[in-house]
């Protein structure tokens, strides 16, 4: 029993101290792309970064989808109103909301929401990406999977590619795995020697 009781302890203490999580949107939630704006919800750390930038991927279908919806969004606000792309919401299943963070070595990705869909009728909008206070924010690489996958141009050369971005993501998930196998194998040991 005790040995239970310690790894329920270790278990939640490393889950909260692991720091911010997208809590909306859901797995298989459904966002209506007929609107102009969507709701992006979190819980954070005060260890998390002072703030970040909210991204619309999907890596399920080729092109890739990598938007930039909103920069030096305020983590400590817990949510977020994203605006549409210009040329409106892409369409389909397999989406992800992304946190980035700009660093010295690179682009991060701080949180990911599970897969959720955009469905209806795409409507172009105006501009969307709030204005940056900074100049060492990530590129957009917009593939919009509705027109086909037609990408926009990338407007700033010394920012990360779409390319330098994906593998950034493939990195961070499995240094999020990595990690996650640590903090488990350490629970284990602990709960054994107790």
């Amino acid at each position: 029993m005790r040995a239970f009781s310690v790894l329920s302890a270790a278990l939640l203490f490393f889950a909260t101290a692991l720091g911010i999580s997208v809590t909306s949107p859901v797995e298989g939630a459904f966002w209506d792309a007929s609107k102009s704006t969507q709701s992006v919800a979190w819980n954070s750390v005060s260890s998390d970064p002072n703030n970040f930038t909210i991204s619309l991927v999907n890596m399920v279908v080729y092109p890739n989808t990598n938007v930039v919806l909103q920069q030096n969004v305020l983590t400590s606000s817990g949510s977020a109103t994203v605006n549409a792309p210009s040329s409106g919401w892409p369409t389909g299943q397999g989406f992800q909301i992304n946190f980035i963070q700009q660093n010295p070595t690179g682009t991060a990705i701080l949180a990911q929401s599970q897969q959720f869909n955009i469905t209806g009728t795409s409507t172009s909008f105006s501009s969307s990406v709030s204005p940056s206070r900074s100049s060492t924010s990530p590129s957009v690489n917009n593939q919009n999977t509705a027109n086909g996958g037609l990408p926009s141009s990338s407007t700033d050369s010394s920012l990360p590619s779409q390319t330098d971005t994906t593998q950034g993501n493939t990195g961070g998930a499995m240094g999020l795995t990595v990690q996650m196998g640590y903090i488990a194998g350490f629970a284990l040991v602990g709960a054994l020697l107790a």
